[in-house]
Formats: C-alpha cells, structure tokens, sequence
C-alpha cells in the first residue's frame, strides 16, 4: 500500500524499494506483480516491466489493469499491434476503463486504423465527455482521416472546454485551413 501511495505522488525513489520488497515477497499476487510493473514502466525499465506484467497475467489472465500496463510498456517500445491488443483486452475486460479506450485509440490512430480509432475514443468520451484531450484526439483521428468537418467539431469542443490548452487549438487551426478558413486558422494559432 506505501508503495503505490508513493508511485501516485511520483515519489518513485520510494516506490521502488517498496514496490520490489511486495513483489519478492508476494510472487504469486497479481495485483502486486501488476503495481511492480507500472513502478518498473514509470521508472523507464521496459524488459523488466514487460516481465513483470507478463507475470502478473500469468497469474491473473482477466486481469484488465494487467493487460493495460502491458499495452503501456509495448507501446514505449513502438510495438503498437502487440499495444492495440493489450489495450483492447483490458477495455474488454473493463469497459469502463476510460485508459484503455483511450490508449486502444491512440495505437489504432498511430497504426492508420482510423475507423477502429475512432469507436475506441468515442467509447472513452461516452465515459468522460468533457475530456478537452479526448476531443483533441479523436480531431487528429478525423483530420488523418480527411473528414475535416468532424475534425473542426471536435477541435472547437476541445478548445471550449479547456481554452489553455495549445494542443485542442493547433488541432483547431489545422482544421480550419483544411477547410478554407484561414483568418480563423491564423487566429486559432497565435491561441497555440
């Protein structure tokens, strides 16, 4: 419990010796294996939390944050088939896990796979709908796709519900001057 209370404060020079000491002493928990592998994504060791994922699947094969922080660490290493399917399992597993749906479409979008991207983060905005960065997703997943009139919707939502936020503007512009508006893309990014 010390462990993952210091892993969500990014405390992870405590995290680490915590996290290490449960998983030595607790193999055959799941849920541990599942946390020490997270520790061991967040401190950038990828084979290490690969196997400590793998481990904690072997142990729990319906484990949905198991298979989640399994797609993490394929996706830091650019393995975005293996990442797709380890998200999409957790999302299974979990249809309320507002992550995988997210993840799932983020490595559809990176893999051109711009139909499968979009179900997935309309499935993660069904859950939080006022998410600012979903809406700035799946804008790029329209824009990639050419259906810029969707991109433009999603990028002014994103832009109202989180008006700071350079990313949801700069996806608004680049709609825009797809579609001819380019005193309104010029205006949008000097908001970038």
């Amino acid at each position: 419990l010390l462990g993952m209370v210091a892993l969500a404060r990014d405390d992870l020079a405590s995290a680490r010796p915590l996290l290490a000491g449960a998983a030595a002493s607790l193999p055959d928990d799941a849920a541990v294996q599942a946390n020490w592998s997270l520790c061991l994504f967040r401190l950038d060791e990828a084979d290490a939390a690969l196997a400590a994922s793998d481990r904690a699947l072997a142990l729990a094969p319906n484990h949905a944050d198991g298979h989640y922080n399994r797609g993490l660490v394929l996706l830091r290493q650019n393995r975005l088939g293996d990442a797709a399917q380890a998200f999409a399992r957790a999302a299974e597993l979990l249809p309320q896990h507002v992550g995988a749906w997210t993840r799932l479409g983020e490595t559809r979008h990176a893999l051109g796979r711009y139909l499968e991207a979009e179900i997935a983060l309309r499935r993660a905005l069904d859950l939080t709908p006022d998410d600012a960065a979903l809406h700035a997703q799946l804008s790029g997943v329209f824009y990639d796709a050419g259906v810029f009139e969707a991109a433009l919707e999603h990028a002014r939502r994103a832009v109202d519900l989180a008006p700071q936020v350079a990313s949801g503007w700069a996806q608004l512009s680049a709609a825009q001057r797809r579609l001819g508006e380019l005193d309104a893309s010029l205006s949008s990014i000097d908001h970038a």
